[in-house]
């Protein structure tokens, strides 16, 4: 139990007391008298309390003793609740650095740690392969303008590779006729323009029917053109995609969680300072009681 005074004070209460007390005029004429209290009350609460009573110890041993008996619960219990996790794919473990701060550790077996290094070197050569391809990238461009115009006049030229060397024969077939008949050769006569004209229009339609062929062809070809480079540009891509993709990528860390311990290393110094100090002064007061031979006039040192 704390010692107390008359009042029933404990020393600190007391000494918080007493130092309102100087800062109070009405007690102006006792601040010696209070000072020299203070004095003994701070002689009474500083004493150093070497040994806990029944024990023999000092109070950094049972400090230590407490802390060493806490580290070691909570070691165990660090064991307890993160166990080592044996599996085919490998182990993990939790151990204690240097500093006591925990550490969770992940080892794979041969054959995992094989397959991750091989997906580690696979995913690194593809993301070479893929820098180069896209160091020599250009964004899709087409201008099928001159190659349709080149398409249309080869279809053309195919359609009508014949077509000048009929209408010379058939116009000299159709001469021979009319002259056979009696009628003049002559431009500007009715019989031969009306012959000769007829003749004209049906080739200048077949060669108008093979140039809409042509365009038509041309605008498909274009279009196949179009479609194949299209193509081509977006294989290339998906190339340098799948060469990024390669491997096993990034992985980021996966561990376990942790599970802490309770930690508890029991009192702490300030705590067992007071108790100590608490004790100190119940010793002091059982001395002045002892001194004064159990008479009630003698006046405490902790009275005012």
């Amino acid at each position: 139990m704390a010692a107390v005074n008359s009042e029933g004070e404990s020393a600190q209460q007391e000494m918080a007391r007493l130092q309102a007390n100087l800062k109070n005029p009405a007690f102006k004429a006792r601040i010696p008298a209070i000072n020299k209290r203070l004095a003994q009350l701070k002689k009474v609460t500083r004493t150093a309390v070497t040994n806990y009573p029944g024990t023999g110890k000092a109070t950094d041993q049972l400090l230590d003793a407490d802390k060493q008996q806490a580290d070691e619960t909570a070691t165990k219990q660090i064991g307890l609740t993160n166990p080592t996790t044996t599996n085919p794919l490998g182990t993990t473990t939790t151990t204690l650095d240097a500093n006591g701060n925990p550490v969770v550790n992940t080892s794979l077996s041969a054959p995992q740690q094989k397959i991750l290094s091989a997906g580690e070197g696979l995913t690194s050569m593809g993301q070479d392969l893929a820098k180069q391809q896209l160091e020599g990238y250009k964004p899709f461009s087409f201008n099928g303008d001159a190659d349709r115009a080149r398409i249309e006049d080869e279809v053309y030229n195919r359609l009508t590779r014949n077509t000048d060397r009929d209408y010379a024969r058939e116009k000299e077939q159709m001469e021979q006729t009319l002259h056979n008949r009696g009628i003049a050769l002559d431009p500007s006569q009715e019989q031969y323009k009306s012959n000769i004209g007829a003749l004209d229009e049906r080739y200048d339609s077949l060669r108008a029917n093979a140039r809409a062929d042509a365009t038509q062809l041309g605008g498909e070809e274009l279009s196949r053109s179009y479609g194949i480079n299209l193509g081509t540009h977006q294989q290339g891509l998906s190339d340098t995609s799948t060469l990024q993709g390669m491997g096993t990528g990034l992985m980021m860390p996966n561990a376990p969680g942790y599970n802490a311990p309770t930690y508890n290393p029991g009192a702490t110094p300030a705590e067992m300072e007071l108790a100590f100090k608490q004790l100190q002064q119940q010793k002091e007061l059982e001395k002045w009681r002892n001194r004064g031979g159990g008479t009630t006039d003698t006046q405490s040192p902790f009275d005012t």
